[in-house]
């Protein structure tokens, strides 16, 4: 976990920054700042407790490496790839949702795995889905108010919030490099927003 989160996450921020330069946006000084404070903070925040020796051999390290860079492209990819289709608005999405239904489906059918949840766990499933939808159009309605860059650093903060829902919902104790990272999240909405509003 301490090896595979920092890396999705700082993919999953990083490419769309670099690909919303790429199409021509010039973000603040102020807000480039809070964009490297977030990505450090992502990586504070993703550090998990030690994982067991055994599970700390050189295959699985690599192999855990290269998935979650894997992961982390195909994070950005959608970021990015929702940032050019936002022209088609929630229509956009709900084709993505379509074609992920699909493979999906596909995956399961050829790995011969059960396609639905045990029925104990349908109600939970089916929450997930209703907060990931929900996070998904928050991104797409918020990419119609800003840009790429922002919006994907901003969105990719979401370990923050789950940090924080872990320490006060399932009393788990946060290490102090977790709290710091809490600390530079704040910091860097500070900047990004700062620089982002619009002048009174």
């Amino acid at each position: 976990m301490s090896v595979v989160a920092p890396i999705t996450a700082v993919c999953a921020t990083a490419l769309p920054v670099l690909a919303g330069v790429a199409f021509g946006e010039r973000p603040a000084t102020q807000a480039v700042l809070g964009i490297g404070i977030a990505i450090a903070a992502i990586v504070l925040i993703s550090q998990a407790h030690d994982v067991p020796v055994i599970a700390r051999t050189r295959l699985s390290l690599r192999g855990s490496v290269l998935i979650a860079l894997a992961s982390g492209v195909c994070v950005a990819g959608f970021l990015i790839l929702m940032s050019r289709a936002k022209g088609g608005g929630l229509w956009a999405l709900f084709v993505s949702r379509v074609v992920a239904t699909v493979t999906l489906s596909g995956l399961a059918l050829v790995t011969r795995r059960d396609q639905l949840p045990p029925p104990e766990l349908r109600r939970t499933v089916a929450w997930c889905g209703v907060f990931d939808a929900g996070g998904t159009i928050g991104y797409v309605l918020a990419l119609s108010r800003g840009t790429l860059g922002i919006t994907a650093t901003l969105i990719s903060l979401y370990p923050a919030a789950t940090l924080i829902l872990a320490r006060f919902v399932l009393g788990e104790r946060l290490r102090r490099r977790q709290l710091l990272g809490l600390a530079c999240a704040v910091a860097a909405v500070v900047l990004i927003t700062s620089a982002t509003a619009p002048a009174p």
